[in-house]
């Protein structure tokens, strides 16, 4: 059995290898939410001031901004940390006012940029699971037999008069939802003719939860108000202080209509 030690050094070596092999186009200053402004090696020459980035090193879970960018520098003698990417800021598209959320039927906001440009926290990808196996009536969805927990129903429209769902999307039948309870929780759904066919949620509550309950009120309040407006079945709806928010480190070409 190989020791635990000989794989970490072998491992090592093999990130040194393809650490000596990159070629240094800018020294980055990056700064952290902690407060903290440290310096990186970065291979991406298009790399700019407010940059979102992720990095090497014992950060590697937070997202920085970017406060300084060197073009012409010498290669300090110690061992630097890299630049591990620059985070999709583009936000493009034709936004409306639709009571207190910001609404697109095309444009290139999604969930992942929402977490990371607002939240500032470093997105995990988790793939939903499963396949169709519900047929929830948006129109009376708290009558149906899944939401049989009265705790969870009232606790659920509670997010939801509070304004705990942030953000939703919808593209080609397949939507994901942002809600915040203690925490920040992804929700997946599927959705055909107002009714949904799938919702799962990355809370650890084992079955249908408060944030669900949440979400399905937010989605039939939006979708009645919505449905006036547009005749689109694809849309992306974000509350109206967490999209100004996002504007401050968004780029793109946005048009808005209050």
């Amino acid at each position: 059995m190989i020791k635990k030690e000989i794989i970490e050094e072998v491992i090592e070596e093999i990130e040194k290898k393809e650490n000596d092999n990159r070629v240094a186009k800018r020294l980055v200053e990056v700064k952290f939410d902690n407060g903290m402004a440290l310096s990186y090696l970065s291979e991406i020459e298009e790399i700019e001031v407010g940059d979102l980035v992720t990095v090497e090193g014992k950060l590697e879970d937070e997202i920085g901004v970017v406060k300084t960018v060197k073009k012409s520098f010498k290669t300090p003698k110690f061992e630097m940390k890299w630049i591990e990417r620059v985070l999709d800021r583009d936000v493009t598209g034709n936004y409306f006012k639709l009571g207190e959320d910001m609404v697109s039927t095309y444009c290139s906001l999604t969930a992942e940029k929402f977490i990371t440009m607002f939240a500032g926290l470093k997105y995990k990808d988790n793939k939903a699971v499963g396949e169709d196996e519900i047929e929830l009536d948006l129109a009376n969805f708290e009558d149906d037999e899944m939401f049989d927990n009265e705790l969870v129903k009232i606790r659920g429209k509670e997010i939801f008069k509070a304004n705990g769902v942030m953000f939703i999307s919808l593209q080609d039948g397949i939507g994901k939802a942002i809600v915040r309870g203690s925490e920040w929780y992804e929700i997946d759904f599927r959705c055909k003719s107002g009714r949904i066919t799938y919702i799962a949620c990355d809370c650890p509550y084992f079955g249908e939860c408060k944030h669900e309950v949440a979400f399905l009120y937010k989605l039939r309040d939006f979708w009645k108000k919505f449905s006036k407006q547009s005749n689109s079945d694809n849309f992306v709806m974000c509350r109206k202080e967490y999209f100004n928010a996002i504007l401050s480190n968004g780029k793109g070409k946005v048009s808005m209509k209050l």
